[in-house]
């Protein structure tokens, strides 16, 4: 235990042992802190992710198409593409990125219905 101390504090504290400059502090040491960082974020790099509908120049039905193809390849029966349904999902996108906000009811209560 007393072997265990003194290797901390020769690795944390700067003292005759040595040479008044702390081993975590050496060049050796901040080298592998580098690889280490690198190594970390390199790990935690964001991954492209393919989700439906988040090109911002999509139509309604591109959309519609690859819902349906998804739906068809997860066995689920497709489904139809309605131009009311597409127009009122417009207007609601419009809202949204005019009033900056990402929910179903607006800041000011407005209903997803309220686009129909």
């Amino acid at each position: 235990m007393k072997k265990l101390v003194g290797r901390i504090h020769a690795l944390f504290i700067p003292s005759h042992r040595n040479n008044y400059r702390a081993r975590a502090l050496h060049v050796d040491a901040l080298a592998v802190y580098v690889v280490l960082a690198i190594i970390v974020f390199s790990l935690h790099t964001p991954r492209v992710q393919s989700v439906l509908g988040i090109a911002i120049d999509i139509t309604v039905e591109q959309l519609c198409a690859l819902t349906n193809a998804q739906r068809a390849s997860n066995g689920v029966p497709t489904l139809s593409c309605s131009g009311l349904l597409g127009a009122a999902a417009s207007l609601k996108a419009q809202d949204m990125f005019a009033k900056d906000y990402w929910a179903h009811f607006a800041p000011d209560g407005t209903s997803p219905w309220d686009f129909f």
